[in-house]
């Protein structure tokens, strides 16, 4: 898949109808393939999705959640490189990440947001507002900016949930 000009599912699904259950001896190597792709992928270059999206209603579950997994090890690699910080947040791991929504599932993508992402961002907020300068509405655009960065799917998660009514509760204390 990396050097194929053909994507493997444009010539492997317009067998599905004909050879069916029989295809399925080709999944795992199939996966193997795309697995080892995965190993050197990095989540800016959205052709992986492109390649492994296609494979979501074929796969059994077996040769799919190895893939998706291997998705978001490396989804939370990029988001662990990423500061967060007030100043010129670069927002395109979040963004990465978001193009997995609907193809990943959203608990593993919240799981990834919770590792990689949150602490990181909990400590930026925290000592944002222990500043001496900290204007208070500049930190609630901030706020305001990320909840919206995260695709709804993904704030409808209870671990994603959490974090931002955490984070509410840390700007409504240093407020008071």
């Amino acid at each position: 898949p990396r050097v194929d000009k053909c994507a493997p599912h444009l010539w492997a699904h317009p067998w599905l109808p004909v050879l069916g259950a029989r295809l399925e001896r080709l999944w795992a190597p199939i996966r193997f393939k795309l697995s080892a792709c995965l190993d050197r992928w990095e989540p800016r270059d959205r052709s992986a999705l492109e390649v492994v999206k296609p494979w979501q209603a074929v796969f059994d579950p077996a040769n799919w959640e190895p893939l998706i997994d291997k998705v978001l090890a490396r989804l939370e690699r990029a988001l662990a490189e990423m500061p967060v910080r007030p100043d010129g947040q670069d927002v395109e791991p979040i963004r990465d990440l978001s193009a997995w929504v609907g193809v990943a599932p959203a608990a593993g993508l919240a799981r990834v947001l919770e590792a990689a992402l949150f602490p990181k961002w909990h400590k930026a907020l925290r000592d944002w507002l222990r500043a001496p300068a900290c204007e208070f509405a500049e930190v609630l655009q901030w706020y305001q900016g990320w909840k919206a960065l995260i695709p709804e799917a993904l704030r409808e998660q209870p671990a994603v949930q959490r974090h931002l009514a955490n984070g509410l509760e840390v700007m409504k204390h240093a407020m008071s």
